[in-house]
């Protein structure tokens, strides 16, 4: 039962609820406050209905009425957490949740915000809500998306071409804003229930670590449900965690929990089998798959397939259950081990061919497992999966003692930075640390990804609309980007003259200005600094001239203005001259 000041009181019995009372009684005497029952609610634990409850809590003096169970239309909040008993609940709690946030984001809409100023908002006023439910409440890949859809459409409110979601989720340092993904933050925020399997538990132990592995309640019941998922082997609950086909079946044992917790796994830095120290009793349980690598007559491999299905491509399905003990064996004479005959095996035809793979060099037996074939095996070992953990054990520490660590490396897994923007990070540094004015950092991100409208671009993507990729100003040229941003003549002079303006003894190279604005080459010119405006260096006046030359292009496209050095350089100046007067200020 829960009061509307969030006191939550667990009852078994209507005796419990009478001690209750007479409980309740005694403060409100003491305090001078009153319980108001009319707004406490009451729900089951187990979610079914009980008219044992319900009949006793509405035949009160002051009836509780409100009650939840499994066949209530909405789910109970409590402290802001949705409490749910069946799908339909969470997914209304979820949608409504998923509405604040949309709601929010048509507000902040209307705002003339700079993408910098977007991400602040979406950052810590609109996915605040959704953090604090994240935390126990696992979404689904459809929530996911249509989450990552709200926010997508507000970053790119009012602008075309979009810049995809993905993105915007990078760190700035590798081309990105930083926005907090809502999949990134669930695993993040399921990484300490992870933790406590995956990491040593005598590392756990130890003074520095023990204050902050306080789920220990929590972790048996964990390894009991992986265990079940892995047939009940010994140290089994590691299995489904490092090996996804020990997953089959999972999902008419467990809850999405589970999930979450195998998709965090599969996004960290994968074991190093060829690296690990297993017994060959380990080894014999894994499966085949594992124990293979490319050799030296082995196809290209996609990205999108495994070595198995490329080099079994009419029996990769059935090679994927094949187990190591399957085609290999301690000779029970000689205790040899060795590949299984024919007549040893249950898999008779796929041997022969994994045989023949072998001999033709498309595959090889990893470099650990290879020295054992033909030796003599003395000790077996125990079956032990802790060796694999071991290999990325440093990685696990690392992200334990940093949690943004962790965000690093889930980014870079699910969001890794795209061709066109992958530069060093002491670029985007200096890009981010840019003392310009917010609208400038927005139109430079773009053009960066790529994002600009020139005429070739909106050609390609809306050619019912834009019938010509012709620049407006050199009818024989295409708009490409480089053209739309330098290239064209008549920009090109307004940057040279505005440009000499400021810096009259800077010779300026051609390409010099693309390679600043789309590559971030700074070199030299980063901080030559300007002998008419003294506070500017040259990569800030170089952003005033780019919003400069984007503010006149568009009053040529709405208003018919002119678009000549004559008029736009005066703006280009001005723009200048604000950012230097302001800087001196500052």
């Amino acid at each position: 039962m829960a009061y509307a000041d969030d006191t939550l009181v667990f009852l078994q019995t209507h005796q419990d609820f009478v001690c209750l009372e007479r409980l309740t009684t005694q403060y409100t005497l003491a305090s001078n406050a009153k319980l108001n029952f009319a707004k406490t609610q009451a729900f089951s634990l187990s979610g079914k209905t009980s008219n044992y409850w319900t009949r006793y809590l509405r035949s009160r003096e002051t009836p509780i009425t409100s009650w939840h169970d499994r066949h209530s239309p909405t789910a109970l909040t409590y402290l802001g957490y949705p409490l749910y008993f069946n799908a339909s609940q969470k997914n209304l709690a979820i949608d409504l949740l998923l509405q604040k946030i949309q709601r929010g984001c048509d507000i902040h809409s209307e705002r003339n915000l700079s993408i910098k100023g977007r991400t602040v908002v979406l950052n810590t006023l609109l996915l605040s809500k959704l953090r604090h439910v994240l935390r126990v409440v696992p979404l689904t890949k459809g929530q996911i998306e249509r989450l990552r859809g709200i926010c997508s459409t507000f970053l790119n409110a009012s602008r075309f071409p979009k810049i995809a979601y993905r993105n915007f989720v990078p760190y700035k340092t590798k081309g990105g804003v930083g926005i907090l993904d809502p999949l990134v933050q669930q695993l993040k925020l399921h990484w300490r229930w992870l933790a406590d399997l995956i990491i040593s538990p005598a590392l756990l132990q130890q003074s520095t670590y023990s204050h902050r592995s306080f789920l220990h309640t929590s972790v048996p019941y964990l390894k009991y449900g992986l265990s079940l998922i892995a047939s009940g082997r010994a140290s089994s609950y590691i299995w489904p965690l490092l090996f996804s086909t020990k997953r089959r079946g999972f999902r008419q044992l467990t809850t999405n929990s589970f999930t979450i917790l195998f998709s965090l796994m599969d996004s960290l830095p994968t074991y190093d089998l060829s690296q690990s120290n297993l017994s060959l009793a380990t080894f014999l349980q894994l499966d085949l798959a594992s124990i293979v690598i490319p050799a030296s007559n082995t196809p290209i491999i996609p990205a999108s397939e495994s070595i198995m299905s490329v080099v079994f491509p009419r029996n990769s399905a059935s090679m994927s259950k094949i187990l190591v003990r399957d085609y290999f064996i301690v000779d029970p004479n000689t205790h040899i081990l060795r590949q299984r005959s024919d007549r040893e095996t249950r898999f008779p035809t796929l041997l022969r061919k994994f045989r023949v793979v072998i001999a033709n060099g498309y595959i090889q037996h990893i470099g650990n497992f290879g020295r054992l074939l033909g030796t003599s095996i003395e000790f077996m070992g125990a079956i032990d999966l802790r060796p694999l953990l071991e290999t990325q054990m440093s990685t696990y520490i690392l992200a334990f003692d940093k949690l943004k660590q962790l965000g690093v490396i889930l980014r870079n897994t699910f969001f890794p930075p795209k061709p066109t923007t992958i530069f060093s990070i002491d670029k985007w540094q200096t890009f981010c640390g840019l003392p310009i004015f917010p609208n400038i950092l927005t139109i430079w991100f773009r053009a960066i990804h790529h994002k600009l409208p020139n005429k070739s671009l909106l050609h390609h993507i809306i050619p019912d609309t834009f019938l010509s990729a012709a620049c407006i100003h050199c009818p024989q040229t295409e708009d490409t980007l480089q053209h739309f941003l330098y290239d064209c003549p008549v920009k090109q002079s307004i940057w040279i003259q505005c440009l000499s303006t400021f810096f009259p003894d800077a010779l300026i190279e051609p390409g010099r200005i693309l390679a600043i604005l789309l590559s971030l080459e700074y070199s030299e010119l980063k901080n030559k600094k300007s002998t008419v405006a003294t506070s500017l260096s040259f990569v800030p006046i170089v952003g005033c001239i780019l919003v400069g030359i984007w503010r006149f292009h568009w009053k040529l496209v709405f208003d018919d203005k002119p678009f000549t050095v004559i008029t736009v350089l005066p703006l280009c100046n001005s723009i200048v001259w604000q950012l230097h007067f302001q800087s001196l200020a500052d």
